[in-house]
This record gives C-alpha cells, sequence and structure tokens, in this order.
C-alpha cells in the first residue's frame, strides 16, 4: 500500500478543515493479536509498523476496515464510519 485509500484521505482533509493536523495515517494491515499498519506521515508512506509502535503517536488516525478514529493525544476528535462513508462526532 503505497497511497493512502481516497476515503482516508478525504476524512484527512475534513480533520484539516476542522484545525486538526494529524501526524500520522495507520491503515491496518493485519488484525490482532499481532495488529501491523502501514504508516503515513504527512502523506509519505513509511512503511509497515507493530501496532505498539504506532499507537505512542500524539497526533494520530488510525484506521481499520470498517472505522477511522483521530485521536489529539488521548481525546478522539473524529470517526469516520467507513461503511456508511459518514462522519460521527465522538459522544
Amino acid at each position: 500500500m503505497a497511497e493512502l485509500p481516497e476515503d482516508v484521505k478525504q476524512f484527512i482533509e475534513e480533520l484539516k478543515s476542522r484545525g486538526i493536523n494529524p501526524g500520522i495515517v495507520a491503515v491496518q494491515r493485519t488484525p490482532p493479536p499481532n495488529e501491523t499498519y502501514h504508516v503515513f506521515k504527512n502523506g509519505e508512506y513509511l512503511g509497515v509498523r507493530p501496532a505498539v509502535d504506532v499507537l505512542k503517536e500524539r497526533m494520530l488516525v488510525v484506521c481499520g476496515k470498517r472505522t477511522c478514529v483521530a485521536f489529539d493525544h488521548e481525546d478522539i476528535k473524529l470517526i469516520l464510519d467507513r461503511t456508511r462513508r459518514k462522519i460521527l462526532n465522538p459522544s
């Protein structure tokens, strides 16, 4: 995976329009227990990283098959339901 999926790109643009600029975007490659992610920084592909390394980041978007979640430190800022292509505010 050398490029972000289109729905994830649109989600990043929505975040930026709300003043949230994630440093890292991680798209799930393999599920738990040995979870790995395709990692992007400022749109550039960095390669595959284990979940323990990815989740250390402060400003981050984590995507699975059905959702993307934008984190600012430990706070959830916005959620993308990838199956319905709907952006949700955390409750």
